[in-house]
């Protein structure tokens, strides 16, 4: 576990706090809910993100750490075969996705006894989650199709803070790694509600189908994502109601207090 501790400097960051507990919980559940969505990989490599993240909780240090699901072992979606239209529709590719990601994260001091779990986390750093769509072609060979990335910004982090961007990991064009722009305003705010979001994509009407039912963890998961998309939808109207001058350029500007989600 030693190697996921980094040291970074957190003075110039825009801090936002999380519940250890909640996002314990949402990677507990979101396994449950989308398991026939994902590759049999998937299982291992949840446990891993999960038990780094445990094992931070349980540490209490106020250092930096990276907590994340490596591009080298990503989240591996099921094959969507041709699941990507809608309704009677159905696509012509077998397709997957890749889901990666690294968040920056330390622990504020609780001042609670050693024995008590810490509360919170604070996500101090680069905040990023990668997607990639792949297709199989005739022979079994896999062909990058897209890339995409969720952010969540820092104190100087142009665009809204919480942005997806589509960006290639070269210098090629369209998208080149080097021309960040277009920064999409984004609803999604953690790893695995992005990587939901790359499931209801691939699989339109299954995971439309999965999504309403109300098995015990799909009412956890759902709690969980509507009591944040709620907080971040209330912070963005409010901003634009008391908006000055262009209500879009002011509320990119707008960084989230430390407790938003909490």
């Amino acid at each position: 576990m030693n190697q996921i501790v980094k040291s970074w400097g957190l003075e110039s960051v825009s801090d936002i706090a999380f519940k250890f507990s909640e996002m314990i919980q949402e990677v507990q559940t979101f396994e449950a809910v989308a398991k026939k969505f994902l590759d049999e990989s998937a299982s291992d490599v949840l446990a891993e993100y999960l038990k780094q993240l445990q094992f931070i909780q349980s540490t209490k240090s106020n250092r930096g750490f990276s907590w994340g699901i490596s591009r080298h072992r990503p989240l591996r979606t099921a094959i969507s075969k041709g699941s990507y239209e809608g309704g009677t529709r159905r696509g012509g590719m077998n397709v997957f996705a890749t889901i990666s990601t690294q968040w920056e994260i330390s622990c504020p001091n609780e001042k609670s006894k050693k024995i008590v779990p810490q509360k919170h986390f604070h996500l101090t750093g680069l905040s990023s989650t990668s997607v990639k769509f792949f297709s199989i072609r005739d022979k079994g060979e896999e062909e990058l199709l897209s890339v995409w990335q969720a952010d969540i910004g820092d104190a100087v982090s142009p665009g809204c803070h919480f942005h997806i961007q589509v960006q290639r990991e070269d210098e090629q064009t369209p998208y080149p790694r080097t021309f960040p722009v277009p920064r999409f305003p984004s609803l999604l705010t953690s790893p695995l509600a992005v990587a939901e979001f790359a499931i209801s994509e691939l699989f339109q009407s299954e995971w439309n189908f999965t999504a309403s039912t109300h098995s015990s963890d799909l009412i956890k998961w759902s709690k969980i994502q509507r009591e944040r998309m709620e907080k971040l939808l209330g912070w963005q109207q409010n901003l634009v109601k008391n908006s000055s001058g262009s209500p879009w350029t002011f509320l990119k500007g707008q960084k989230p207090d430390l407790e938003l989600f909490v």
